[in-house]
């Protein structure tokens, strides 16, 4: 489960936007960036939180719902 969240997430932003840019060049703003280095951020510190037995305490998975706040604000803004 965890591996097809991060795959996806990981295909969407290069899969996906990868194609588009090929297709025609892609015009973003700042929150667009910031919102995918949060992301970025976000399955790196998953990455990182997992490397013991692939499991999160309870500090570890509040560092990511509040990266996951921050994407969900930015998104709102």
């Amino acid at each position: 489960s965890i591996g097809n969240l991060i795959g996806s997430d990981i295909f969407n932003i290069a899969g996906v936007l990868g194609l588009a840019a090929f297709l025609h060049p892609l015009q973003t703003n700042k929150a667009i960036t910031l919102n995918l280095w949060l992301m970025f951020g976000m399955i790196a510190l998953l990455l990182f939180f997992m490397r013991t037995r692939w499991k999160l305490s309870r500090w570890e998975g509040a560092v990511l719902i509040l990266f996951g706040l921050m994407r969900w604000l930015i998104n709102i803004n």
